[in-house]
């Protein structure tokens, strides 16, 4: 006979149902900034954590109560899977995009896009990499000017902390440069006589990728680039089937975050830096630059254009 009194059915059902409040609250709160990191931090450690104690509680003949563990583990994670209240563009935003996109132009010309986190040795990086389009992330007001001059740029005004740089200019969507969306804000790129429609991303949350899928489905064009920061990772993928159901297609992942540990650099872990592109765009090469003192290694990427139907 087992030393161990008989399971709790109370204490199985506990061990079952917390973890399960725990990811439904965690999934609708891990929006902000410091819970997402600790997300990302910690998930892998309470990975661990939870396997042994369910496997040691198995081992020891504790069934139920093993059971129950790694179960509620299990639920907890899927439900952290599942990001709620989806924020979307307004009514005004979308009849808006839907005016401002030439469908019927073609491109030429390779595009090669940068997304970065602000750093003040960041010009000395990028600079000789001549990307058309940099969507920067975390830069200081005062700054965007200045890394416009040293980037040889065009930096429209931007609603957020995150800034866009354009080889070119920017056109006028529906009397401005730029129209805010959840998660970051779009803008009318023109790189030569190229018109290039960008979703910029502000440290996107996974409630916030429905939105975004929006933008880009009233933009209507197939050469639509969506690239930035975000504050999702393999917990939310599940929220990326918004924008494939727009017609965009993921870029190879690759890992961004963290760059740096303190002041010593650091072996990026998650994907922090996204990038997004229509059907007629190709990834011909993706790859990641280090940025002294910057939180993020830089993404990297060099699309090529191909037909496509409209």
């Amino acid at each position: 006979m087992s030393e161990y009194p008989p399971a709790s059915m109370r204490v199985v059902v506990l061990l079952v149902v917390l973890p399960v409040l725990a990811g439904a609250l965690v999934a609708g709160f891990a929006d902000g900034w410091m819970l997402t990191r600790w997300v990302l931090v910690l998930e892998p450690l309470l990975w661990l954590i939870a396997c042994a104690m369910g496997l040691h509680l198995l081992a020891s003949g504790r069934t139920a109560y093993g059971t129950a563990v790694l179960v509620g583990w299990l639920l907890f994670a899927a439900t952290l899977r599942f990001p709620v209240s989806p924020r979307r563009p307004d009514a005004e935003v979308q009849l808006a995009l839907s005016q401002c996109t030439d469908v019927s132009s073609r491109m030429r010309d390779d595009l090669k896009v940068i997304s970065a986190d602000w750093s003040p040795d960041l010009a000395g990086t990028l600079a000789p990499l001549d990307a058309d389009l940099l969507v920067i992330s975390g830069i200081p007001e005062p700054e965007v000017g200045r890394l416009a001059v040293l980037l040889e740029r065009t930096a429209p005004p931007h609603p957020s902390g995150t800034a866009l740089f354009v080889r070119g200019d920017v056109q006028s969507c529906a009397g401005a440069t730029t129209v805010p969306l959840p998660g970051g804000f779009t803008a009318l790129a023109r790189v030569g006589d190229q018109p290039v429609p960008v979703i910029a991303l502000d440290h996107a949350q996974a409630r916030e990728l429905e939105g975004l899928a929006a933008g880009a489905r009233d933009l209507a064009s197939p050469y639509t680039v969506v690239l930035g920061s975000t504050l999702t990772h393999g917990t939310f993928r599940r929220a990326e089937s918004w924008l494939h159901g727009v017609r965009l297609a993921s870029a190879p992942h690759k890992a961004t975050w963290p760059a740096q540990l303190g002041t010593l650099p650091f072996l990026p872990l998650y994907h922090a830096d996204r990038l997004w592109v229509g059907p007629g765009w190709r990834v011909a090469r993706i790859e990641t630059a280090r940025v002294p003192g910057a939180e993020r290694l830089a993404l990297v990427a060099t699309l090529t254009p191909k037909d496509v139907a409209q």
